[in-house]
């Protein structure tokens, strides 16, 4: 996954940028990505969020759909927190490592970035060093510190330099453009070159559309990316479907070599969010469930959306709470929403503000028992290559989750452990090994079991 900030805190490899700049742009038209808008964030200080996928559902459907006017929806897929880190786009970097190396000279910006919960960057924190020019924005390389070994001197100076300086982003970046950019990547420390990795990347972009997060939806662009590292006489290869806007916000799938989706991720830049929401939290008695939030301020806010997704269902809108327009102060709001089937519901916020724009908030679930106290959902049904298989409990219980076939077999077995009370989990179920045709899975819990059929296509 191209991480931006999280990969340069690490800087154990030259991470891709990520370049999406300027404001969010209404997600209607095609776009196309310029030397101005990365020069747009000179001097500035971003806040990254990056969330990882925990499920990809969906995430077939966004693969299959390159072309022009598309739309490309992850808010189907679950999502975690993965980190938060923040982003100096420096105009001056006379003191930091690597600043004076010849082969950094011709750099017209640096980037350095560093976890949130470290206030001050060092001046050893890991800089990128980079040249934007009408034709492309091309990475020279990264500058660090750190103690490699224990002899003198100490700390040890690290510099990762590109011959030729690899080109991060063809500019115009625009539907249509396909490139290939070719580099020795050489790896020093305090000026003896220790490793050396080529990197051949490979570049099509092929859809334009509309990329829908819950962050928000934006204009966006799609591309399909290759990159090929050979070290030590080995080759690998690493295969990304990636979305890339005008603000700061990102989305990519990595898929196999036969296109099938292998992780996900999106990064979103916190500080243009029109609202900073603290909590989303929803708790169910009986039938019901209760959401409820809470913001620390809200600038043009219109109101919130609560949308559900049932057992097996999409998210479709439950009711509208009015937002405060724009204040400063901690903000407390509540819905109720009748959630009477078995299984995992799903709850979030679209937050519309009052020129129209939206977002997304992450989410959040309940599970309403079964008779019993245990559910399965199961999806995408019918399934090709895998699904995923959702259990839930309602109370605390020794469970086994199986699979059969039609003649009562069993061919699989996905869990077996104790669940506690109110808890889900996500299996998987894979059709390797198995037959095109009708499945039953099967959880027994104490004194009670739920069957689910599926269907396995070829």
């Amino acid at each position: 996954m191209r991480k931006w900030y999280s990969s340069l805190v690490r800087a154990a490899v030259i991470p891709v940028v990520a370049l999406q700049f300027g404001a969010a742009l209404s997600a209607d038209a095609q776009i196309s990505i310029v030397k101005s808008d990365f020069e747009a964030l000179y001097g500035t200080r971003q806040t990254i969020s990056t969330y990882d996928a925990t499920t990809t559902t969906g995430a077939a459907a966004i693969i299959a759909a390159g072309g022009a006017n598309q739309t490309w929806d992850f808010t189907n897929m679950t999502w975690s927190l993965s980190g938060i880190g923040t982003v100096d786009y420096l105009t001056s970097w006379s003191s930091k490592p690597g600043a004076d190396d010849p082969r950094f000279a011709s750099a017209t910006i640096a980037t350095q970035a560093w976890d949130v919960e470290n206030p001050t960057p060092s001046d050893t924190s890991a800089v990128i060093y980079q040249q934007a020019t009408d034709s492309g924005i091309w990475i020279l390389g990264i500058g660090t510190t750190g103690n490699v070994d224990d002899a003198p001197p100490t700390p040890d100076t690290v510099l990762i330099v590109n011959d030729p300086p690899s080109l991060d982003l063809w500019l115009p970046y625009t539907y249509g453009l396909g490139y290939t950019d070719s580099t020795d990547q050489t790896s020093e420390v305090n000026g003896t070159p220790f490793i050396s990795v080529t990197l051949v990347t490979t570049v099509s972009v092929d859809g334009w559309g509309t990329l829908v997060l819950p962050s928000g939806s934006y204009a966006a662009l799609r591309s399909y990316r290759i990159e090929k590292s050979r070290i030590f006489g080995f080759t690998s290869y690493h295969y990304y479907y990636e979305f890339l806007t005008k603000s700061h916000v990102s989305a990519s799938i990595e898929v196999d070599e036969f296109g099938n989706p292998i992780a996900a991720d999106y990064e979103v830049n916190e500080t243009s969010l029109p609202v900073e929401l603290t909590t989303l939290n929803a708790t169910v008695s009986g039938s019901t469930a209760r959401l409820s939030w809470q913001t620390l301020s809200e600038s043009g806010n219109a109101g919130f959306f609560v949308q559900h997704q049932a057992p097996g269902g999409e998210f479709v809108d439950a009711g509208f709470v009015s937002g405060a327009g724009t204040s400063d102060r901690r903000l407390s709001y509540s819905y109720d929403v009748a959630v009477g089937r078995p299984g995992v519901h799903r709850f979030r916020l679209r937050q519309v503000d009052v020129d129209g724009t939206f977002a997304y908030s992450a989410m959040t679930e309940v599970v309403v028992g079964a008779s019993g106290g245990i559910g399965i959902e199961v999806y995408p049904n019918p399934f090709i290559d895998r699904a995923a298989v959702v259990v839930s409990s309602a109370r605390a219980q020794d469970v086994s989750v199986d699979v059969f076939d039609v003649l009562g077999r069993r061919v699989q077995t996905l869990f077996r452990g104790t669940m506690e009370s109110g808890q889900s989990r996500t299996l998987s179920l894979s059709a390797d090994g198995l037959v095109p045709g009708v499945y039953f899975v099967r959880m027994n819990g104490d004194g009670t079991s739920v069957t689910h059929s599926v269907l396995l296509e070829r």
